[in-house]
């Protein structure tokens, strides 16, 4: 007995000729114009562990990819880069394990690729609805003993988790260099390492490590005690992470128009810290402009109780913050 199809319309985008036909059970087949794509080991795969999700996924994977694809966003491209840069550096057999060509294969297999995406696209959406120059000069002048420019090198434990013998040679590399450091070769000397250490990330200290949790403060201490071209010889250790850190200019502060693309980040880190189904939650909104029909009642539940869960969540933690 043949399984019965469902077919799921996008009605924007009818005039595209795409016609999604979903199998309950196992296959997908999404076509677009004359074009088709069988996807379904990637379904049975995804439909066994969350149905919902599956059916999330691949509504957001051809959503996303009209503007927010590797081949067309160069923010997706990098992020994405620096997933296949850390694999090649610590998990090379990883691509064997999985049984996929390359890193970027494996990537999409684990769901990273439709992740990084997502987030682009909610960051990108947030900018664009919520950030203006009065909300950028406020927390500018909210942070501005923040918005001083600093180096940071960090060694993660969780790079080097399928060898720890590289992190321990990496470690005592680096303060060996940082031992024969002054204030003329230093800048030198940094710059040097992070070209030598793939896993090592060069940072503003309020980027992305920084900011996370219970990093922040910690490092906010040492920081704010540093001099010109000061930096720390041993490591700063906060869960698993070992920091160098060193400030590279004189502590003048950075001018607001200058500092706008960072004062962004941390406007949506910020958001995003307050309420954890923010990107989700817009996501939700792009899938509604969509106007996603289905034929067939059971995906059509699943969907809409996945949505509808998002949805209750990011109200949930609005009401939260008042």
């Amino acid at each position: 007995m043949k399984l019965k199809k469902i077919i799921l319309l996008m009605i924007p985008f009818i005039c595209l000729g795409i016609v999604w036909k979903i199998n309950a059970d196992s296959a997908v087949v999404i076509k677009m114009a004359n074009m088709e794509a069988n996807t379904d080991e990637v379904f049975k795969e995804a439909l066994s562990a969350n149905k919902s999700q599956a059916i999330l996924n691949i509504i957001d994977e051809q959503l996303l990819n009209k503007d927010y694809s590797y081949e067309k966003n160069d923010d997706v491209k990098t992020k994405v880069n620096e997933q296949i840069d850390q694999i090649k550096s610590n998990n090379p057999t990883l691509i064997n394990e999985y049984g996929v060509k390359d890193e970027f294969e494996l990537l999409k297999k684990v769901g990273s690729v439709i992740g990084i995406q997502r987030k682009v696209y909610a960051q990108d959406y947030y900018n664009k609805t919520q950030v203006t120059d009065k909300t950028l000069k406020a927390l500018y002048d909210q942070r501005a003993g923040e918005l001083i420019n600093y180096k940071s090198l960090t060694l993660d434990l969780n790079y080097f988790s399928n060898d720890p013998s590289k992190l321990k040679s990496a470690l005592e590399d680096v303060k060996a260099q940082l031992a024969k450091a002054n204030k003329d070769n230093i800048t030198e000397i940094f710059d040097n390492l992070v070209k030598k250490y793939p896993p090592l990330q060069e940072t503003t200290p309020y980027g992305e490590a920084v900011e996370r949790e219970g990093v922040n403060a910690t490092l906010l201490k040492t920081l704010d005690k540093y001099q010109y071209l000061e930096f720390n010889k041993e490591p700063i250790v906060i869960d698993q992470v070992n920091y160098f850190v060193l400030k590279n200019d004189k502590g003048e502060r950075t001018p607001f128009a200058q500092s706008k693309d960072r004062l962004k980040e941390l406007q949506y880190e910020k958001a995003v810290a307050a309420n954890a189904s923010l990107n989700d939650y817009y996501l939700v909104l792009l899938r509604n402009k969509a106007s996603i029909k289905f034929k067939d009642e059971i995906n059509e539940v699943r969907y809409q109780a996945a949505n509808n869960k998002i949805i209750s969540d990011y109200q949930k933690a609005l009401k939260g913050a008042k």
